[in-house]
């Protein structure tokens, strides 16, 4: 651990390591969203409908996810394209969830929609994540952290019915503030077992 500058806690809480996962969440986000600014159609794909998402935004910040979770002690590549796989499902799945909620409660208000929209869309695209994270990592596997990143998710997904989408830097702003909050609630669920555990732990794995 001690490879990473940013490791060390500060006061009892990683203040640092959490505000550097931020940063690329942030930097994330801004090129998930030049993507789907730019190209969207660029490898597209989706679950429910005929025309698809671009798979990249998902695939960009599957980066930085597993980046943490390398950081807290998962080793190795496959734990890595794991990490970014089902990242990018969660992406993919997100969209669908959104846009198939947001038909469903058509004869509801523009709001409501995108409030309901976003908080499935959150929880699923959330839900996923948290799954490749916990899948491989063995200290990432309590309730407690999960249930808090995947409320975290949920509620971070709101942000789509509070955001007026009729600017598309309004979905930067949804972008970031979604994966910020996700990947800051990983780390702070894996940062709850001590980095020299969370070695020993995968490399026993």
């Amino acid at each position: 651990m001690g490879a990473f500058p940013f490791s060390q806690p500060v006061g009892g809480i990683h203040v640092r390591r959490f505000a550097a996962f931020a940063g690329l969440a942030a930097v994330s986000a801004f090129l998930g969203y030049l993507v789907v600014l730019l190209t969207p159609d660029l490898v597209p794909f989706s679950f429910t409908r005929t025309s698809g998402v671009t798979i990249l935004p998902g695939m960009i910040f599957g980066a930085p996810v597993a980046f943490c979770n390398h950081v807290f002690g998962a080793r190795g590549i496959l734990r890595v394209a794991l990490v970014v796989a089902l990242t990018t499902i969660g992406w993919v799945a997100a969209v669908d969830a959104t846009v198939l909620a947001v038909d469903a409660l058509s004869r509801h208000g523009r709001a409501t929609q995108y409030l309901i929209g976003g908080l499935i869309g959150g929880a699923v695209g959330g839900g996923l994540t948290i799954l490749g994270v916990g899948m491989t990592n063995e200290t990432y596997r309590d309730l407690a952290p999960c249930a808090v990143s995947w409320g975290t998710a949920t509620l971070a997904g709101a942000a789509l019915g509070l955001l007026d989408l009729k600017d598309e830097s309004d979905f930067l702003i949804l972008f970031a503030v979604w994966q910020i909050a996700v990947i800051v609630s990983i780390a702070r669920g894996l940062a709850r077992t001590p980095p020299s555990l969370a070695v020993s732990v995968s490399a026993k794995a």
